[in-house]
């Protein structure tokens, strides 16, 4: 995975890739549990949810301000000269 990356220094990885490493990790550690059949009480479901919503709710709070923004372009965009 690290072979394809272009940025290779872990602390300038994007929010979307480090919440991509910690899904795969678990999965590799459940299928590394259920491979010595070793009890897991890892949650990945519960994992994955946590993870969308780490990504999601910082955009949620910052949308608001931003609004007029999207507002102002798209009407600028639907202005017919």
């Amino acid at each position: 995975m690290d072979s394809l990356l272009y940025i290779t220094d872990s602390k300038l990885f994007p929010i979307q890739l480090k919440l991509y490493q910690i899904i795969y990790n678990n999965m590799q550690l459940e299928i590394a549990a259920a491979e010595g059949n070793i009890a897991s009480n890892l949650l990945p479901e519960s994992l994955k949810a946590a993870s969308v919503m780490f990504a999601t709710i910082p955009i949620l709070l910052v949308y608001p301000w931003l609004q007029r923004y999207f507002i102002s372009g798209i009407m600028i965009g639907a202005i017919k000269g």
